[in-house]
């Protein structure tokens, strides 16, 4: 068998429109020391016969896995059983990545002996092929202290993790949620001893006008919320650190995160949702985080990198905490976002 410097893990369901394109994506990569691991998650359209199809063409590279349908994050744990390679990475199967994308990444974690590599990636739409959002590494690689940096990607994809890494802390997606990327990522990368980017764009997220998400986003669905993830990611860093700038890192990006669920994420959801996302800010705050108030990166002369928007935000869901007004801060706020997204509707 040859060298499995990468494992690539493909969850898969109801593929059939993208998938080939995503695995042609990859089959032409510079690096060709890899496997595919594709779990088909339950489909119930063409997936699997057209994965089969390349698999019988490249049996060395693409191994297939059945599984009830779970959803992506219990897809993507289950494939961590059959992981060979020295380093994983997610790859959605709708989703593309540039010819020297495993290369460079696989090339930078080695030189750097790091724990996590990541590039920059971009968004486009599938209907029109516009592009959506590119979002560069460096702009999110953000320093708290000399030696401490911490990237806002919070995507799986766009990065190698090294496989020791993955199993000595035993990470794991939390199933059965959504924007569990999140809290997974934060946690990945606050208890990574080194992390590497590539600051050009190697990753192409597609974006659906009805996506799940985006239907969740505009009130027509009803979100799963992140709990278990985010309380998970909470207990991993603290239960694996003592440093205390990385223990006030994890308690800045935890709020950041519940400052963005209760504020833009789910902004159209009914007031009950709203409520129940808010109960749970004051649950976890005062849980892990009862010093709040003497984070020192929770100050808007702090993490000038940041977006001055996201660091107001911040500020003030704290300050919303402190005064038991975090429901009114987050409706306040939702109601100006919905404003801003008609106006720039009405402009366009």
């Amino acid at each position: 068998m040859s060298t499995i410097n990468i494992s690539i893990i493909i969850p898969a369901y109801n593929a059939e429109k993208y998938i080939s394109e995503t695995i042609e994506s990859i089959l032409s990569q510079s690096m060709q020391s890899f496997e595919i691991i594709v779990i088909n998650d339950g489909s119930q359209d063409r997936t699997q016969e057209i994965v089969e199809g390349y698999r019988d063409k490249n049996p060395d590279k693409i191994r297939i896995f059945y599984q009830k349908n779970q959803g992506q994050s219990a897809a993507r744990n289950n494939a961590l059983e059959y992981v060979r390679g020295k380093y994983i990475a997610f790859i959605d199967a709708d989703d593309k990545v540039a010819d020297w994308y495993l290369e460079e990444l696989y090339n930078a974690s080695e030189k750097e002996d790091a724990d996590i590599s990541v590039c920059a990636y971009q968004k486009f739409d599938t209907d029109t092929g516009e592009i959506t959002l590119k979002r560069y590494t460096e702009d999110w690689n953000v320093e708290f202290r000399p030696g401490y940096n911490h990237v806002f990607q919070y995507s799986p994809c766009a990065r190698l993790c090294k496989t020791s890494f993955v199993k000595k802390y035993g990470f794991r997606f939390s199933a059965g949620e959504q924007l569990e990327d999140g809290p997974y990522c934060m946690m990945i990368d606050l208890l990574s001893s080194r992390t590497v980017i590539i600051n050009k764009i190697g990753y192409y997220y597609r974006v659906y006008q009805d996506s799940v998400m985006g239907n969740v986003r505009k009130g027509k669905k009803r979100p799963k919320v992140p709990y278990k993830g985010i309380e998970s990611a909470i207990k991993k860093v603290k239960e694996n650190t003592n440093d205390k700038i990385v223990l006030d890192m994890l308690e800045f990006c935890t709020v950041k995160i519940l400052t963005g669920l209760v504020t833009n994420m789910y902004k159209n959801c009914n007031q009950q949702i709203r409520k129940e996302i808010c109960k749970y800010c004051y649950y976890i705050i005062h849980k892990y985080f009862p010093d709040i108030n003497r984070n020192p990166f929770i100050k808007l002369r702090c993490l000038d990198k940041l977006p001055y928007q996201h660091r107001v935000a911040v500020k003030l869901f704290v300050i919303a905490y402190r005064i038991r007004m975090i429901y009114p801060f987050s409706t306040f706020v939702a109601i100006l976002l919905r404003l801003q997204e008609k106006f720039s509707r009405g402009k366009a």
